[in-house]
């Protein structure tokens, strides 16, 4: 049996406080996709800190998002 791609991901709350987080473990290298705490200050409205998820590219084709390219 062989993954090409195990991850773990991460969703909770912590008091007020929201955790998340996606970590990708392939044979040649480990990636933390996104990890980051959020606070909301009102419906709509909340900040993040750390390494937050920002759509870029085409989302439907990973391999031609920033992700996948050698910017990331």
């Amino acid at each position: 049996l062989d993954f090409e791609v195990f991850r773990i991901n991460l969703s909770g709350e912590i008091s007020e406080i929201s955790v998340n987080g996606e970590f990708r473990f392939y044979d040649y290298m480990t990636i933390v996709k996104y990890a980051y705490l959020g606070y909301e200050f009102t419906d709509g409205w909340e900040a993040q800190a750390g390494n937050a998820p920002i759509p870029l590219g085409n989302g439907p084709y990973n391999s031609h998002s920033y992700f996948f390219s050698t910017n990331y």
